[in-house]
């Protein structure tokens, strides 16, 4: 008895003090559990399911709805194309080039219009095909390619390769009335015909330097009894940049195909004249396609905010030059287009000095060196005479510091001694996907008159530039970026950052515009969106001779794109797509000019940079809600971005996908949140209410069962009165 009392002394769990309860128990305590608990603790875990099956399916509505979105995005802003092009003529000739690295053009011997780009792939009877390297590098702006099909019986015996020979040098030479001696000559064959391949040097009248001794290599053949001619032309002034044109030679190709003369009428001998005169001066000789590579996240967004800040530019001139009076030239015409981007909303935009420039005394520069490339030196000249520059001048070097050293000296001729007369110049800017008609343009130019405004298309006026087409020799003396105004208010704006904290290796996106324009061939309008390029950088070097910075990139830099935006994945504008130098033993280098270059130009000249703009605040308030399935939403915004800007390039194509997007059932409205949280909260009170109403129900009936166990109370059935049972709680937890 003793050992008992002292084991329930050590296990206080058996000598607990009675704890007295007192509970009623009704009729339903007689069973273990009632069915309204349970089933109410059913309804709770099928109202959570449901919640959480709502928070799923709204999540799969929303990758859906984003999906679409990127979708659209991704189409509506890339445009890939092939650098690979063939030229083929129906006279039996088709000639093949890399787009990324030359730029093309070709005249249709039946009506005399001028073709470039794209429109180039379309079977045609060229008689006369242009290439020359990518603008951006004087030595290889140098030199030029011509393929050239007689289609009239010049000569009538062919057999004779030689004497077609002659005659055709004659026929090159009678031009700039210049004499072409031969250095030397062999026989090729070229897709399986006989052609002679000739070296020549072109004895010059150069009286200030001789360094410039311009040079050409011709191949002669015969192909269906005509002649056809390819002319390579280049001038050592580019020292070791002699573009390598042997891929594109040997690319030549011929068929059985027979061919008709046709006998053009004065006008289509005019046409082509004029053709030959606007390949001649590089007439949109800055035009040309962007390929467009794989974009990543960044880039697609960059694209999408910005895109609708960037801008196509058309810059067609013609006038009348005079040097203290007298006539320079005559008939001064020639033109470029290419990118540009908003700085502020007020219509300020930002480009390259060689995609708007029509200064009258770097024309007159620009045309004197190009006289001189080609072995016509009287411009020069008569430059030299007015600068009281001599021979005995020029400092003692290479050939190419002597003429950076001329012509630095002619840029310092005083600028009011160069006067225009019957002049006009045609600055576009084309805000949306229309473009000018480009035919239309040039003969409005040619005709002296100004290019009427359209909806999209604004005239605009140069502010400030500061650039030289003769640059780069052996130094730059410029930066090559300019700024024109347009009209208006409310433009969308792209922000501007730093090369500072750009590093190697850095994600590097361009915007531009392929280089094409609407209509007779100049331009394909299918490309006429805004174009993504995305590489790497490569390095940050000094330009030649001067200590403002280039950014060498990987990213193709296409003619069209020249002036347009580069943007660090930040979204800010780093710089401007300038410079394409290529090298067919080291491939393609693509330079990007300093955005401080801009920014100094700007400050220079009293032009406030500001990112601040309401079209372009609710254009990415809008794209936020497009990107994010909330089209309905968007609608709405797109909608204001139009009354703030009823030009935005990109706005109705957006209201249009959002719209289709909400038809096919991709619209997702905000997330009820409210809703959902007082759902929750409301469930999960009620699931803790049952699972305690449960609990306190088993351990009523514990009670019970034990009461009838040792006799305390009868069973109870329904009907029963309810009775107040006092038991002691500790028995219940044992």
């Amino acid at each position: 008895m003793e050992d008992i009392q002292n084991n329930n002394l050590a296990n206080p769990k058996l000598h607990k003090k009675p704890k007295s309860k007192t509970v009623t128990i009704r009729h339903h305590h007689s069973k273990p559990y009632r069915k309204r608990h349970f089933v109410s603790f059913a309804f709770m875990f099928i109202g959570g399911i449901f919640f959480l099956g709502l928070g799923i399916k709204y999540n799969v509505q929303l990758k859906s709805g984003i999906k679409s979105a990127k979708d659209y995005i991704v189409g509506s802003t890339a445009i890939v194309a092939s650098s690979d092009q063939t030229i083929s003529s129906t006279y039996g000739f088709s000639i093949n080039f890399d787009s990324r690295q030359l730029y093309a053009s070709g005249i249709d011997s039946t009506n005399g219009d001028l073709f470039i780009g794209n429109e180039l792939s379309v079977l045609r009877p060229y008689e006369l095909i242009r290439m020359s390297p990518s603008l951006g590098d004087v030595g290889y702006a140098n030199s030029n390619l011509t393929v050239k099909y007689y289609s009239k019986d010049i000569y009538k015996d062919t057999s004779n390769l030689s004497a077609v020979e002659a005659l055709v040098i004659k026929d090159i030479t009678s031009k700039a009335t210049l004499i072409a001696k031969k250095t030397g000559t062999s026989n090729v064959v070229l897709g399986n015909k006989s052609f002679i391949k000739s070296d020549w040097m072109f004895s010059s009248g150069n009286h200030i330097f001789s360094g410039i001794n311009p040079s050409f290599t011709t191949y002669v053949g015969v192909i269906n009894n005509k002649t056809i001619v390819i002319e390579v032309m280049d001038s050592n002034l580019s020292g070791n940049k002699v573009f390598n044109y042997d891929s594109v030679i040997n690319s030549l190709n011929f068929d059985n195909s027979k061919t008709t003369y046709i006998n053009q009428t004065a006008v289509v001998k005019e046409k082509i004249a004029k053709s030959r005169n606007l390949i001649e001066s590089a007439l949109f000789g800055q035009l040309a396609f962007a390929q467009s590579l794989d974009s990543e996240k960044s880039s697609e967004s960059i694209s999408s905010v910005y895109g609708p800040s960037v801008v196509k530019i058309f810059n067609v001139y013609c006038q009348d030059i005079y040097f203290d009076g007298n006539l320079a030239i005559k008939d001064a015409c020639s033109g470029s287009t290419g990118s540009g981007f908003f700085i502020n909303q007020s219509g300020y935009i930002a480009s390259n000095g060689h995609v708007t420039n029509s200064d009258v005394k770097d024309i007159l520069i620009q045309f004197a060196f190009s006289g001189l490339l080609k072995g016509d030196a009287k411009l020069v000249d008569f430059l030299a005479l007015k600068a009281n520059i001599t021979a005995s001048d020029l400092p003692i070097g290479s050939d190419q510091e002597q003429a950076d050293y001329l012509f630095d000296r002619l840029y310092k001729i005083k600028s009011s001694r160069i006067t225009t007369k019957n002049s006009v110049v045609n600055l576009l800017v084309a805000l949306a996907k229309d473009s000018p008609d480009v035919k239309e343009l040039i003969d409005v130019t040619n005709s002296r008159k100004e290019y009427a405004e359209q909806k999209s298309v604004k005239r605009a006026k140069s502010v400030a530039q500061d650039f030289r087409s003769v640059d780069g020799i052996t130094q730059f003396h410029s930066s090559d970026v300019s700024i024109i105004k347009i009209e208006g208010q409310d433009y969308p704006v792209a922000k501007l950052g730093s090369i500072l904290n750009l590093m190697q290796g850095a994600n590097l996106n361009i915007l531009g515009y392929p280089g094409n324009a609407t209509n007779n061939g100049i331009v394909d309008s299918a490309l006429s969106s805004v174009t993504l390029t995305s590489g790497k950088v490569s390095a940050i070097k000094n330009a030649l001779g001067s200590t403002k910075k280039l950014i060498e990139t990987d990213t193709t830099i296409g003619h069209g794109n020249s002036g347009g935006p580069a943007f660090n994945d930040s979204g800010e504008v780093v710089g401007i797509s300038t410079y394409t130098a290529t090298k067919d033993s080291d491939g393609t280098y693509n330079y990007v000019r300093d955005i401080q270059d801009l920014k100094d130009l700007a400050s220079a000249n009293n032009v406030v940079i500001d990112p601040a703009s309401a079209t372009q605040t609710s254009w990415e308030l809008a794209l936020g809600n497009f990107n994010s399935a909330h089209y309905s939403k968007s609608v709405k915004g797109f909608a204001d971005v139009k009354k703030l800007y009823s030009s935005h390039p990109n706005v109705d194509e957006f209201i249009a996908a959002a719209n289709q997007n909400i038809k096919n059932g991709k619209d997702i409205n905000d997330f009820p949140i409210i809703t959902v949280l007082i759902g929750g909260i409301a469930l999960l009170i009620g699931s803790a209410v049952a699972v305690i109403v449960i609990y306190r129900h088993k351990k009523i009936h514990n009670v019970y069962k034990a009461q009838v166990a040792n006799g305390a109370m009868d069973p109870v059935q329904s009907g029963t009165v309810p009775q107040k049972v006092t038991y002691d709680s500790n028995l219940l937890k044992r």
